[in-house]
C-alpha cells in the first residue's frame, strides 16, 4: 500500500501518525514538503526509509503574479508527485484548503483520499477559509478528527452541510513512555538541574511553541507586575521550538529579559527525552490561546504532574 502524507513534515504528530500507524500497517509513506516547512526529523525518516517528495521552488517573478501562480505552483508539484504515483491513500494531517485541493487534484482511480483535522487547523478556521474547504471535502472519502472537541469544531462549520462521513480517532502519544520513565521521588529536582534551573525556584512554562497565538506577551505583561520579592522565586521557561518567525520571537526575548526573573528561552529542536525533561521541570504550565484543542503538550503538561493555568 502507498500512502502519500500532505502537511507539516516538522509535526510531531505526522511523525508518531508515520511510526506508530502506517509502518506497522506496512504502507510504504511517502511525504510532500511543502514550501513553509522543511522537517527536523529528516534522520528518522531515512532510517525508516520514508520518501520525502521536496517542494519544487518557483521562480520569484512568477510568485509575483497572482492569478497565474496557484496553477503553477500546482503544475510543479504535481510533476514531482507523478514519479511516485498513483497512491493508493492520500492523507491531508493540519488540513488546509491548498494541500487538501491538491489531495484532491492528485487522486486517481482506486485512490482514497481523507483530511485529518488536528486542532487549530479547524477550530481557527476562517469562514472563507472553511468555505474553501467545503468545496474540497467534497470530492474525498472521509474526514477523520483527532479529538471530541476537534469533531465538534468541524461539525458545527463544515460537517453539518456535508453529506462525507466524519469519525474521530485519538492518537496515542509515546512521550507519556519517556514522562513514565524519569518519575521518581526527587524527579522534578533533578530536571531542573539539567536545565541549570535552581530547583527551589518556581517554574512557568509559557505555551509550547514560537506562534502568537500562545499569547506569550501578554503572560509577560501580567508577570511585570508582580513585586520584585516574587519574581526572584520565579524561573520563565519558553518552548520556542518550533512555529512563528524570528522578528516575534526576538520581541519575546526583548521582552522577558525586562521582566526581572530568571529564564530559559529553549530554541533547538527537542526530542522525546528532552520534552520529558522540560515538562517534569516544569511546576505551573500556562495555555492562554483563544482557540485550541486538548494539544499534547498540555496532556504532557498534566501528565507530568504539573499545574495546569
Amino acid at each position: 500500500m502507498k500512502v502519500l502524507i500532505l502537511g507539516n513534515l516538522s509535526s510531531f504528530w505526522v511523525k508518531e501518525f508515520v511510526q506508530y500507524v502506517m509502518l506497522p500497517l506496512g504502507a510504504k509513506v511517502f511525504l510532500k514538503e511543502n514550501h513553509y516547512s522543511g522537517t527536523d526529523y529528516y534522520d528518522y525518516y531515512n532510517k525508516a526509509r520514508v520518501k520525502i517528495i521536496p517542494f519544487v521552488p518557483i521562480p520569484k517573478w512568477l510568485m509575483s503574479i497572482p492569478k497565474i501562480r496557484g496553477f503553477i505552483m500546482m503544475h510543479y508539484q504535481k510533476k514531482a508527485l507523478s514519479i511516485n504515483a498513483p497512491f493508493d491513500v492520500i492523507i491531508n494531517m493540519f488540513v488546509s484548503p491548498e494541500e487538501l485541493s491538491q489531495a484532491v487534484s492528485y487522486k486517481q482511480k482506486g485512490t482514497r483520499v481523507y483530511a485529518y483535522f488536528c486542532g487549530s487547523d479547524i477550530i481557527r478556521c476562517s469562514k472563507l477559509s472553511c468555505l474553501r474547504l467545503k468545496s474540497c471535502i467534497k470530492r474525498i472519502d472521509s474526514v477523520i478528527c483527532a479529538s471530541s472537541s476537534v469533531q465538534d469544531a468541524y461539525s458545527q462549520k463544515i460537517g453539518n452541510t456535508i453529506n462525507i462521513p466524519y469519525i474521530t480517532i485519538r492518537l496515542g502519544m509515546s512521550s507519556f513512555n519517556f514522562i513514565k520513565s524519569r518519575i521518581s521521588e526527587d524527579h522534578k529536582s533533578d530536571c531542573k538541574k539539567e536545565l541549570n534551573i535552581d530547583p527551589d525556584k518556581i517554574t512557568i512554562c509559557i505555551g509550547y511553541n514560537a506562534n502568537e497565538a500562545q499569547n506569550h506577551l501578554h503572560v509577560l505583561r501580567q508577570l511585570q507586575c508582580l513585586p520584585q520579592t516574587i519574581l526572584n522565586k520565579i524561573t520563565v521557561l519558553l518552548q520556542m521550538t518550533y512555529g512563528g518567525n524570528e522578528e516575534y520571537i526576538t520581541k519575546v526575548e526583548n521582552v522577558i529579559s525586562s521582566v526581572g526573573c530568571d529564564y530559559k528561552l529553549f530554541r533547538e529542536f527537542m526530542d522525546m527525552p528532552q520534552i520529558a525533561r522540560l515538562r517534569l521541570s516544569t511546576d505551573v504550565f500556562i495555555n492562554t490561546q483563544a482557540t485550541d484543542g486538548l494539544s499534547g503538550s498540555v496532556l504532557e503538561a498534566l501528565y507530568a504532574w504539573g499545574n495546569l493555568a
